[in-house]
């Protein structure tokens, strides 16, 4: 803060400058669903964050790459609805306060293919609500 500039409402003035610092933690991933073999090529996956997110710019960093090394791009992603998520993943996003802000579930605009695993990636340093912009 410049003291020069920084008045208070009687006139008072600093009498040094005042500078400081502070840092958020980027998020971290508590639970991912699902996890081992789905019976779908439409699976709802579910991830739930230890601090509020954006879900539009979480969705943008998500790296989903198949057995075979295929990638799918997020456009590719689609984000499910909060009413079906509410449904899927109920106990999971009531299980503590708060959490209602604190998960992003998504499905793929396309089938998966038939007998592959696939991995599902976030880069360190991603974005949340409450993190580095």
């Amino acid at each position: 803060v410049d003291k020069q500039h920084c008045v208070s409402a009687i006139g008072g003035k600093l009498d040094d400058e005042l500078f400081f610092e502070f840092s958020t933690i980027t998020p971290n991933v508590l639970q991912f669903l699902p996890c081992g073999t789905v019976s779908t090529l439409k699976p709802i996956c579910f991830l739930l964050f230890d601090q509020k997110i954006d879900t539009n710019r979480i969705l943008e960093h998500l790296c989903v790459m198949s057995s075979d090394k295929h990638e799918i791009s997020s456009n590719e992603l689609q984000l499910v609805d909060e009413v079906t998520a509410k449904k899927e993943f109920k106990s999971y996003i009531d299980a503590t306060e708060g959490n209602h802000q604190k998960y992003v579930a998504f499905t793929f605009k396309n089938d998966l293919l038939k007998a592959t695993q696939y991995t599902i990636q976030l880069p360190a340093g991603c974005p949340s609500a409450e993190g580095p912009l």
